[in-house]
């Protein structure tokens, strides 16, 4: 094919992704100390935000390259704009994500005894455990604080046997 230009078709398909992170030193140092801090068992949050394009997935992907080498267990949760509708999608998709890529066993380790209330948010998990039976419907505040404690649980069952860092972001998040 005459005229055909593979380094051009090479930019289209895979998009350039910089390694180096430019202007970020003083924000890496502030995720690199809250990361220490989660190690030595100071449990921390940390909210990125900006203007779209400015960086944050590439900043939160070194943080978690170096969580990784580090050893620590990453637990993400995400949601899309048409979540907006259900406010801890985050929350959640953090819960499906980690038992979809764990084994039978392992879930069950790490959602007992969150897992009546994570199986009536999430009800494929009941696949996952034979026996569970689902939580009772409670009034919409009270389902907030049963999922935030059955979320807390987890996070507490996992971090009792490694370090971990946790990362909850999306448009839904704080509604």
């Amino acid at each position: 094919m005459q005229g055909h230009d593979v380094r051009a078709e090479a930019l289209v398909v895979r998009p350039i992704v910089s390694p180096a992170l430019v202007g970020c030193e003083r924000h890496l140092a502030t995720l690199d100390r809250a990361l220490e801090a989660a190690r030595a068992g100071a449990g921390q949050a940390v909210l990125i935000t900006s203007e779209a394009g400015i960086g944050k997935s590439r900043l939160v992907a070194e943080l978690r390259a170096r969580a990784e080498q580090l050893g620590c267990v990453l637990l993400q949760g995400a949601c899309f704009e048409s979540d907006r509708a259900f406010p801890y999608a985050p929350v959640l998709d953090l819960v499906r994500t980690l038992a979809a890529g764990q084994p039978t066993e392992a879930v069950a380790a790490w959602l007992w005894p969150a897992a009546p209330q994570l199986v009536r948010l999430l009800p494929e998990l009941a696949d996952r455990l034979p026996g569970v039976v689902s939580a009772p419907a409670l009034d919409p505040e009270a389902e907030k604080r049963r999922l935030f404690q059955a979320v807390g649980q987890l996070v507490a069952r996992i971090c009792g046997r490694s370090a971990s860092a946790a990362r909850l972001r999306g448009p839904a998040l704080g509604r």
